[in-house]
C-alpha cells in the first residue's frame, strides 16, 4: 500500500520548489530591468540577436517570459500540493521548459547565464519530487521476512 504521507510530503516539497522558482523567475526579470544595456551588449551580435534592435527586442522578450513563468510558478505551487492533477501536469510542462530552455541557454548565450544552473537544479529537484518513486512502508508479518 503506498505511503499516502510521504506521497503528500513529497507534493508539498514540490510546492515549495515550484514557490522557490517563482522567486527565481522573478528575481532574473528584476536583474534584466537593473541590468538592462549590459544584458543588450551582451546580446548584441549573437545569432539570435545580430543587430542592437533585436537584442533589445530578445531581452523584452525574455523579461516578459521571466515574468509568466513567475505567475505560472506561483499558481501551480498553490495547486500542487492540494493533489490537482491538472495542475501536476502543468507543473511538469513548465519544469521540463525551465531545464530544456536553461540548458539551450547556457550553451548560447554563456556569458549572460551565472544563475542558469540554480534554475536547472531546482526544476529538477521538482520534477523529481512531483513524479519519482514514492516509499512504501516496510510489511510486518509475523514470524517472517518482508517482501
Amino acid at each position: 500500500m503506498l505511503d499516502v504521507t510521504r506521497s503528500s510530503a513529497s507534493l508539498r516539497w514540490t510546492g515549495w520548489c515550484l514557490y522557490a522558482l517563482a522567486a527565481f523567475q522573478a528575481l532574473i526579470a528584476v536583474l534584466l530591468l537593473l541590468n538592462w544595456q549590459d544584458t543588450v551588449s551582451g546580446f548584441t551580435g549573437r545569432a539570435l540577436a545580430s543587430t542592437k534592435a533585436a537584442a533589445e527586442g530578445a531581452v523584452a522578450g525574455s523579461l516578459g517570459v521571466h515574468v509568466l513563468l513567475a505567475a505560472l510558478y506561483v499558481l501551480v505551487a498553490v495547486k500542487v500540493p492540494a493533489g490537482r492533477r491538472w495542475a501536476r501536469v502543468v507543473a511538469t510542462v513548465l519544469l521540463a521548459y525551465n531545464v530544456i530552455g536553461g540548458i539551450v541557454t547556457l550553451f548560447t548565450i554563456p556569458g549572460e547565464t551565472p544563475l542558469n544552473p540554480a534554475g536547472i537544479v531546482l526544476a529538477l529537484a521538482a520534477l523529481i519530487l512531483l513524479w519519482g518513486p514514492r516509499l512504501r512502508p516496510r510489511s510486518r508479518q509475523s514470524g517472517g521476512r518482508t517482501s
